[in-house]
């Protein structure tokens, strides 16, 4: 079977991850993959051990208000390129609708995943036609800060028809796909009330490998730190990972107490935001900023950190899982959805995203004794793999 996987630039994240972890796994099951993708990172790829993979590079149009003729050339433009390609299924990560209608009178059997809230957004242009329904607000109300990053503006008419027209198109696309999965309860129920369908849920985990590891490090084994206490945060540099309310609750912390180093780990378009709040609160010593942290890396600085700090606004969060499998205390925020999993196993807390309670949070978990994680909670890519995979032969896609 020739799988295409359509998904978002391949660089650093957990999608991206999970997406590559998913072609690892069906090439494991003697399925030819192609990657289908606008941007390649070979990089980030070849650290997760996917050098020999086909790749095809393909330029997605941006959605949000492309003309309709070059939107049409582009659906057509990609239907060739699956039928030269002898693609037999499509697992749409991204980009459901052009999916869905490129696939459309062909053989091509269609799958859609959706990694992400329908309500992920900065802008809340996308979700336009959902606010006027009943139970919108019950829905995002549902879950502590899920509704801090929805702006409420006044869109002009033509694009309120615009967004109207597209997400009825979005429901007709995840209707038709055989299968919609997804990644937590919460989204589930979000992609139900949205689009009227019932997704299957399926949790990513870590690598086996993650259950074997024997690794002993200490703060000053990282470079920058020399106090015996860390707390770590690693992904990337957005306003959705809530990384300024983490350095001022930290701030608050260095006022208790002098033994603590916040380390933030990753690349984005924050990292100069970040690095001024960190000036002007006066804690530049007590912050360090490594950047990118490979992946060969990342088990040496969980394994020094005491915590593992993500409060961010995230649809689940690999990173705390990885952390809490190699012991380190977990703090996650009341958003970030891995708490479904994670919620009430010991060396974890779950924060509502304000700045007193996370100084208050971090400083009950860095006294906090250590804990024996309780591993046999934490998923395995191949137990996800496996869930999806049953979940698509039930349907019929293989």
């Amino acid at each position: 079977m020739n799988i295409g996987l359509v998904t978002l630039g391949l660089k650093p994240g957990g999608a991206q991850r999970l997406i590559l972890e998913e072609a690892r796994h069906f090439k494991k099951r003697d399925h030819d993959v192609t990657l289908i993708t606008d941007i390649d990172d070979k990089e980030f790829r070849c650290s997760i051990g996917m050098k020999d993979i086909r790749v095809q590079g393909y330029p997605f149009l941006e959605f949000n208000s492309p003309p309709v003729v070059d939107r049409l050339f582009e659906i057509r433009r990609l239907r060739r390129m699956l039928v030269e390609q002898d693609i037999n299924v499509v697992i749409s990560h991204y980009h459901d609708i052009e999916i869905y209608l490129a696939t459309r009178g062909t053989d091509i059997k269609y799958s859609c995943h959706v990694n992400g809230s329908p309500f992920w957004f900065t802008y809340s242009w996308p979700i336009l036609p959902h606010q006027r329904k009943v139970g919108y607000e019950a829905i995002v109300d549902a879950v502590e800060g899920h509704g801090e990053f929805v702006a409420e503006e006044n869109y002009p008419v033509y694009k309120r028809f615009y967004q109207e027209a597209r997400e009825s198109l979005r429901k007709r696309a995840l209707q038709k796909s055989a299968v919609v999965t997804t990644l937590t309860d919460c989204v589930a129920s979000e992609l139900k009330f949205c689009y009227e369908v019932e997704p299957e849920v399926v949790r990513p985990g870590v690598g086996n490998e993650w259950f074997e590891m024997d690794v002993n490090a200490v703060p000053r084994d990282i470079e920058g730190v020399t106090t015996d206490h860390a707390i770590l945060n690693v992904g990337r540099l957005d306003e959705r990972k809530r990384n300024k309310l983490l350095i001022r609750a930290f701030a608050r912390i260095t006022k208790e107490r002098d033994d603590v180093t916040l380390i933030i780990g990753g690349t984005g378009n924050e990292g100069d935001t970040l690095r001024t709040i960190v000036d002007d609160l006066e804690i530049n010593n007590k912050v360090v900023f490594p950047g990118y942290i490979p992946e060969e890396e990342l088990p040496k600085y969980y394994t020094a950190a005491d915590i593992l700090a993500h409060p961010a606004w995230v649809a689940y969060g690999l990173v705390p899982l990885e952390a809490y499998v190699l012991g380190t205390k977990v703090a996650i925020s009341t958003d970030t959805m891995v708490k479904e999993i994670i919620a009430d196993e010991p060396g974890v807390q779950i924060i509502a995203p304000k700045v007193s309670e996370w100084a208050v949070g971090m400083c009950d978990l860095l006294d906090a004794p250590n804990h024996i994680p309780n591993r046999t909670a934490i998923p395995t890519w191949t137990q996800y793999f496996d869930n999806k995979y049953e979940a698509m032969v039930d349907r019929e896609i293989f």
